[in-house]
């Protein structure tokens, strides 16, 4: 099964001094009969990696959404080839009442299956929320 890394050129991309500077490929696909994408867990981030809504969940949440149709955008799929995502949030009620409809609205097309884990932290402090996807195309 061919497996193709991406990282879109109009998605941030997490720095590391190893590995070409990079932490783990955005967008990963897998091609069988039908392809399966993965996108990593994605943060708030605009392309030069700066933080986009600090502070506010309806923001961030937006923000992430729109990187993660960036990210699909790359390899050929869109918000209705979602078939599951998993999300990440350092405060569940405010991700409920502030980012649930921002959420909503993104797949309106066709909810995926869906996971929400409160944590204690994101990896940058100033992250409320971090969403990974995963989405299959014909």
């Amino acid at each position: 099964m061919p497996i193709e890394r991406v990282w879109p050129k109009d998605v941030y991309v997490r720095k590391a001094p190893f590995n070409e500077g990079k932490v783990y490929a955005q967008v990963v696909k897998a091609t069988n009969t039908r392809a399966r994408i993965h996108v990593a867990g994605t943060m708030s981030f605009d392309q030069d990696q700066n933080m986009i809504g600090e502070g506010n969940m309806r923001l961030q949440v937006i923000t992430v959404l729109e990187n993660i149709r960036r990210s699909l955008a790359a390899v050929g799929a869109t918000p209705k080839d979602v078939v599951r995502v998993k999300s990440y949030t350092t405060d569940v009620q405010l991700f409920l009442r502030e980012g649930s409809q921002e959420y909503a609205a993104f797949f309106s097309d066709g909810l995926p299956a869906s996971t929400l884990v409160g944590v204690t932290a994101l990896t940058d402090p100033r992250c409320l929320i971090e969403i990974e996807a995963y989405a299959e195309v014909e």
